[in-house]
């Protein structure tokens, strides 16, 4: 209904506003290894929208969703492994 271009770059944004929530975790008393997993995890993703801006076809978009569909998974990940191996700086 509104294209794949105006499709991705909503998706994009939508990215560019998760990823300092995620991070935010850090300064409300995640440790590090919880943020450097939402950061690799993150960034992974925002690389996957940037390019599906760039090339938005349907191929490309189905490879994009298969990074971001285990996102939650790997955030929640991250927090059980810094529940167990906490640190902060």
């Amino acid at each position: 209904l509104i294209g794949m271009e105006r499709t991705s770059k909503y998706i994009l944004a939508n990215t560019i506003i998760l990823l300092p929530y995620s991070l935010m975790l850090y300064a409300f008393g995640m440790g590090i290894v919880y943020t450097i997993i939402a950061a690799i995890a993150g960034g992974l993703m925002l690389g996957y929208h940037y390019k599906l801006t760039k090339t938005p076809t349907s191929d490309f978009a189905w490879k994009a969703y298969k990074v971001t569909a285990p996102y939650l998974t790997i955030i929640f990940i991250g927090i059980a492994l810094d529940a167990a191996f906490h640190f902060r700086f």
